[in-house]
């Protein structure tokens, strides 16, 4: 009689995995979605690797050390940073990039290839097609980070110098937002996932925002979801050991005000301990965006930095 009564409380506990399963695979799907390489609004496309990516370049003529633009996510169209950093094209060539599967380059459903390694492999071919003749400097937000790090390991003798915005530390950190009790969880279907997720992007990275005037800033931006929990969620890095001797010169910034917890002090702090040629600034009034929330001062640091290291 007892284990009749135990019944249906286990049928619910299996209820309730089952679901906390399903919901668990949403949020780290095993596929992506399919989708063109989206020039419409600027840009051109080029094939690298087996991909077809966007690509943008300003400031072609100028001789200066060239800038490659690292965005977020991964899967994050470099868009959201465009404005903020055209600054750098007055005396250099920029060059904004949307890696394999993100932003405005075409998504596969199949994100299998998808890892570090050839996120730099991809970096290193298009610094080959548009810039062979040049070292050059790499400026990564966030996510981005990553895949400045993995090049800096593979392809050391093509860096001159690195500046890191609000990026993720040497090491995997994995944080789970709470921001998903607000917004619901994402549609299996990883089409409706990415639109789910550019739908929601206020609530999810509001909170990382110290100067609401910008709260709009990723408004427009192109994301693939599935790619961004696949690098963020399954794939590990460990980069410490690697870069620890390296004399590629670094800037690192963070946000003090409301930084992410996987960009905040902390990771800036591993991220200038691990360098024996770095920097650090923590800009007070600024989250997650700073080149965007303090753009005078990200320009002021940013040129300065540049001007000390530039061969």
């Amino acid at each position: 009689m007892k284990i009749k009564k135990r019944y249906p409380i286990i049928i619910a506990v299996i209820v309730v995995l089952g679901v906390f399963f399903l919901l668990m695979t949403s949020m780290m799907p095993a596929q992506g979605a399919q989708k063109d390489c989206d020039t419409s609004r600027g840009g051109k496309s080029i094939a690298i690797n087996g991909h077809i990516m966007w690509y943008d370049i300003f400031g072609e003529e100028k001789s200066g050390t060239p800038v490659y633009i690292l965005a977020g996510g991964p899967g994050f169209s470099s868009e959201y940073m465009e404005q903020y950093v055209m600054f750098l094209a007055q005396d250099r060539p920029v060059i904004m990039f949307d890696g394999r599967c993100s932003g405005r380059s075409e998504y596969t459903e199949d994100l299998s290839d998808c890892i570090f390694e050839n996120y730099a492999k991809d970096l290193e071919e298009l610094r080959s097609r548009l810039t062979p003749d040049d070292d050059i400097i790499l400026l990564a937000h966030s996510g981005g980070g990553v895949t400045a790090m993995e090049y800096m390991t593979a392809y050391e003798d093509n860096v001159e110098s690195v500046i890191f915005v609000s990026s993720m530390a040497s090491a995997t950190d994995v944080f789970y937002s709470g921001e998903y009790l607000k917004t619901g969880f994402p549609p299996f279907n990883q089409k409706y996932a990415n639109a789910w997720f550019s739908a929601n992007i206020r609530e999810l990275y509001g909170d990382y925002i110290a100067n609401k005037d910008v709260i709009g800033i990723l408004d427009h931006c192109d994301i693939n979801y599935a790619l961004m929990m696949k690098n963020c969620g399954k794939d590990k890095y460990d980069y410490k050991e690697q870069l620890e001797n390296s004399q590629i010169p670094v800037l690192v910034l963070y946000g003090k005000e409301c930084d992410n917890p996987m960009t905040d002090k902390n990771a800036a702090e591993n991220l200038h301990g691990i360098f024996e040629n770095s920097q650090m600034y923590g800009f007070e009034y600024s989250g997650h965006f700073c080149f965007a929330e303090e753009p005078e001062i990200f320009e002021e640091k940013v040129n300065d930095f540049i001007k000390e290291t530039e061969i």
